[in-house]
């Protein structure tokens, strides 16, 4: 960029216009240690540790999960969607022993295989839920997926992710099978 040229000008407009106050950026370093060096160092960076929470719901109610989905039928996949989502916050409601009145709670665990309320096909289990607000490397999605695989086993699992455009993913694994959503913003 050269004085006196489009780019140049474009530049200088945008500092006098835009970029006027003081601006907060979000930086992350995979090179670094969370020591405070690297290339920001010399701008007072402001070095925040994030830390994993894990949390766990006993005794809650688990569906049999159906082996494969219709890709036509979206309702199915939509009650295993939001049964996964209800998991995901760790609502009481999923609780085997759960006395929520039915008018002020509807929600009941979906059922695949029976149609009839009384055949209700479910089992009780444990979840735990491991939640990361914050950067994390594709590397670290990796090493996480891998650990999931290994110490499941048959077990189900599902990892859900949103990246700051919006995008979202929910993967379930099952047993030999694998269910993966995408949401778009």
């Amino acid at each position: 960029m050269l004085r006196g040229h489009k780019g140049f000008a474009r530049v200088v407009w945008a500092f006098k216009n835009v970029l006027n106050q003081s601006v907060t950026w979000l930086f992350y370093d995979l090179q670094s240690h969370t020591d405070g060096t690297g290339p920001v160092a010399g701008h007072q960076p402001i070095v925040l540790t994030v830390e994993p929470h894990i949390e766990q719901l006993d005794d809650i109610e688990v569906p049999q999960i159906p082996y494969t989905l219709d890709q036509d039928d979206h309702a199915e996949a939509t009650e295993l969607l939001e049964w996964l989502s209800v998991v995901t916050v760790l609502s009481p409601r999923l609780q085997s022993g759960d006395s929520m009145d039915a008018y002020l709670s509807r929600y009941r665990v979906p059922d695949f295989f029976n149609e009839r309320l009384e055949d209700h096909v479910s089992s009780t289990g444990t979840v735990s839920r491991f939640r990361w607000h914050g950067f994390i490397p594709g590397t670290s999605i990796k090493k996480i997926l891998l650990a999931l695989l290994k110490s499941t086993g048959d077990d189900w699992f599902v990892i859900g992710a949103t990246s700051f455009n919006g995008q979202a993913y929910t993967i379930l694994k099952s047993e030999d099978r694998t269910m993966t959503w995408e949401f778009m913003d």
